[in-house]
């Protein structure tokens, strides 16, 4: 809102712009305490003795707009005024609010963002009926400074119309309530031009209706990814290639760089040679001078010493001492030598920087083209592809679900068919062996008796070999009781 919708380093748009109720009045700085007012909403409503109840205010801004007509020039002062008696209309003026006039419009306008948390408070703003209110508000601006919008005026008779007549003090006592479709029934007759108003039954759809048309929604989408998937392979190929042909370039620039740095250097070689040739005779003749003259010097002072000749030190000599102390020469020789070698070198480096930047901008006019031409390569391969594969619809989505269905019909069909030859065979194979399943069932049942009765008796001889000596009389007992069954009557009833 500072800034240019373009360009946010930029303010061209903004007229002027100015705070309300913030302790700042660098509107730059407007939104930092505004946030730190929301963050600190418990906190307020604790120290203004409010209870820390309701809904999370998660709109903690409100943004809207107030605009005049093209043919008006309204004042700063007039502006900012209209904006408190909004602010006042919305019941927001103790509110923190920042106001910015924009003149990139042929209207003039402004903007205001007002923070819903009250500063002192930390309650959050009513703002149900905004909208409404800042209609009435902008009906009576106009009817104070001159009318411009006769729409809203019409909205707003209406409004209280309908206020009215759900506020009707006889159907409140008599306890009547209207219903909307009432309303709309009698706001239809009452309006000339308009046809009455018919309450359309809900027409829902089955579920079954509504899982299949999301089923082939479904497969829409599948089919724009795979499209999309299709697409993003053939341009990753391509890519690949376009990326390629850049390495070439790439390539290419680096040869035609190391070839001027070759052709530089071999440019200033015999300069170097030369100045190092030079710099080593004058190093060769100074150092045979600086020999001869102190030579010559311990000389003089031999000499003077044998003859024993004192003589006073030059006043020269006298005021150099006293100067400071004297300069070596060969030092001061080497240090030119220096100072050469680094003028050669920079002038050398600027050759060298003329050569690359000649080089870099053949390579960037180079790649831009390059750039340009894969970029229009790129879009045209992906319009081919798009318009050779066949438009995604919802009847190409439908038929594409009923062709699967139809085959994994086939298949499970396919299968069904297998498993059924398999079980013929398998009953083929069981009918062959039938007479040999039942020969060895016979067998096996005589095996089993033969087995049964060998049971019995082994059980019988063990049971006889195991039985212990009985006394007398349970012997005559045992005789009698095979005896009775072939001597009916005979004992009459006694034992023998």
């Amino acid at each position: 809102m500072l800034h240019d919708v373009e360009k946010a380093t930029t303010n061209d748009r903004v007229g002027w712009a100015t705070t309300l109720n913030l302790s700042t009045q660098d509107v730059k700085w407007a939104w930092h305490e505004m946030t730190e007012t929301y963050w600190a909403q418990d906190a307020l409503k604790q120290a203004s003795g409010t209870e820390l109840r309701g809904r999370k205010n998660d709109k903690p801004v409100l943004h809207y707009s107030l605009s005049w007509a093209p043919s008006e020039t309204p004042t700063q002062d007039q502006m900012r005024e209209a904006a408190l008696s909004s602010l006042k209309a919305l019941g927001l003026s103790e509110h923190e609010a920042l106001i910015a006039a924009h003149t990139d419009k042929k209207h003039p306008h402004l903007h205001i963002i007002v923070n819903t948390v009250h500063p002192q408070t930390g309650r959050t703003a009513d703002l149900k009926f905004s909208k409404l209110a800042l209609s009435r508000w902008a009906q009576e601006y106009e009817q104070e400074h001159g009318l411009h919008c006769e729409e809203r005026v019409k909205n707003n008779e209406e409004r209280e119309k309908q206020k009215s007549r759900r506020l009707d003090p006889t159907d409140l006592l008599m306890g009547r309530k209207h219903g909307p479709n009432t309303l709309l029934m009698s706001a239809s007759k009452e309006q000339d031009g308009r046809a009455p108003y018919v309450p359309v039954k809900a027409r829902t759809v089955s579920r079954k209706i509504w899982l299949d048309k999301k089923e082939v929604i479904d497969r829409m989408k599948a089919m724009r990814r795979e499209l999309d998937a299709e697409i993003k392979g053939a341009q990753g190929e391509l890519w690949k290639k376009q990326v390629a042909v850049r390495d070439v370039l790439d390539q290419q620039t680096e040869s035609a760089m190391d070839e001027a740095m070759r052709a530089v250097g071999a440019h200033y070689r015999p300069y170097w040679r030369e100045m190092y040739k030079v710099q080593r005779q004058e190093v060769k003749r100074l150092a045979r001078y600086l020999g001869e003259l102190k030579d010559y010097k311990a000389r003089v002072r031999e000499y003077e010493r044998k003859n024993g000749i004192k003589r006073a030190p030059p006043v020269k000599d006298d005021m150099a001492q006293a100067a400071g102390p004297k300069k070596d020469p060969m030092a001061e020789l080497l240090r030119h030598h220096e100072q050469n070698k680094r003028a050669l070198a920079r002038q050398q480096r600027g050759d060298a920087k003329d050569q690359r930047d000649v080089i870099m901008d053949r390579h960037r006019e180079q790649f831009e083209e390059l750039r340009k031409e894969q970029e229009s390569e790129r879009h045209a391969a992906r319009d081919a592809l798009r318009g050779a594969a066949p438009p995604i619809t919802f009847a190409a989505a439908k038929d594409a679900i009923i062709e699967d269905r139809e085959n994994d019909r086939r298949r499970r069909f396919k299968r069904l068919r297998k498993l059924k030859g398999i079980k013929r065979a398998f009953d083929k194979a069981k009918e062959i062996d039938a007479p040999k399943k039942q020969r060895l069932r016979e067998m096996a049942q005589r095996t089993n008796r033969t087995s049964k009765g060998d049971e019995a008796a082994d059980r019988t001889k063990s049971s006889a070999d195991r039985q212990e000596p009985i006394s007398r009389a349970d012997e005559i007992k045992r005789d009698m009781a095979k005896w009775r069954p072939k001597n009916r009557g005979r004992d009459r009833g006694r034992e023998m």
